[in-house]
């Protein structure tokens, strides 16, 4: 069992700083808490082939300076970031209970998982009508400039907070084949989560589609080879104000031959090959998942000594 307390202590730029002429003035602030975070491990043989293990955890998390005092343009997620000082500690009450197993040639593992979290912290996006409604309020008043009112044409989002649930699984399975010349091992895998606000009822933002995966490895000495395919399933459980992702099937190969020289100095060629389709494929957990897909077919050869 393991548990730990820690005490942290986040603040604005000193309030002894004086603003150059014409820089936006700012009120200087803190936040400090103690938090205790304690985790155990129950593990049971069944016998020489499977074991149990039961997972408990409750784990406190305090905001970070940038959900405290951000206020201004992030660009790599093409947004307007607000942070929000009245933030509280987020504390994480987590049980998980897993299942392995090696028998005969065959091999796998499963688990479920359920993650209660008080006051999970989440950059809420400005809804549409939030963001008209905002526009006619600043144009109202005279002392609101244009640049204000569409935050630089980025989206604005602010970090907010609410009780969440989180619940998922995680299986593999697989086999091994002694072949006359090598091994060939072959896996199957899935996992899924489901997170759920639990006042008000609303999905997470951002949370990873369920993902199926198939990987094959053959090994013969020193050579070895690899091929995973990745298929994410479309993710339709979406926040207010976010859209949805399609699904898409990744392929990715890996070859690979080494030879040691002496006991000390080893000489490995790599081959890769990633998204061998060249499959327009998006990430429904980035910010900028509509502007930037993830990387197309992509070929390439790596060579690495070590000694």
């Amino acid at each position: 069992m393991k548990a730990n307390t820690k005490s942290t202590k986040v603040s604005s730029e000193s309030e002894h700083e004086e603003p150059h002429e014409g820089e936006m003035e700012y009120e200087p602030a803190s936040f400090s808490d103690e938090v205790f975070s304690a985790a155990a491990t129950l593990r049971r043989d069944l016998n020489q082939h499977a074991s149990l293990s039961l997972s408990l955890a409750s784990v406190s998390k305090t905001p970070s300076a940038v959900e405290l005092f951000m206020n201004g343009e992030h660009l790599a997620s093409s947004r307007y970031e607000l942070g929000d000082i009245t933030l509280d500690t987020e504390r994480s009450d987590n049980i998980d209970l897993a299942f392995n197993f090696d028998l005969h040639g065959w091999f796998g593992s499963a688990s479920v998982y359920y993650n209660r979290v008080d006051n999970y912290i989440y950059l809420r996006d400005e809804l549409e009508e939030e963001h008209e409604a905002h526009m006619e309020a600043d144009h109202e008043e005279a002392h609101h400039d244009d640049e204000h009112v569409d935050h630089g044409g980025l989206i604005l989002s602010e970090y907010s907070q609410q009780d969440a649930e989180f619940t998922g699984y995680e299986i593999e399975i697989g086999t091994r084949f002694e072949l006359p010349r090598g091994q060939l091992e072959l896996t199957l895998g899935r996992d899924e989560v489901n997170a759920e606000f639990t006042r008000g009822g609303g999905d997470v933002p951002r949370i990873v589609p369920v993902r199926n995966m198939f990987t094959a490895r053959y090994t013969l000495d020193d050579f070895s080879a690899k091929l995973r395919v990745k298929d994410v399933e479309r993710q339709s459980n979406v926040a207010l104000g976010e859209s949805t992702t399609d699904g898409f099937t990744l392929v990715n190969a890996d070859a690979s031959w080494s030879y040691g020289f002496n006991d000390s100095t080893r000489l490995t060629l790599t081959a890769f090959a990633r998204n061998l389709t060249d499959e327009v494929a998006r990430n429904h957990a980035s910010f900028v998942k509509d502007q930037v897909p993830l990387p197309g077919r992509n070929l390439g050869v790596r060579v690495r000594l070590d000694f």
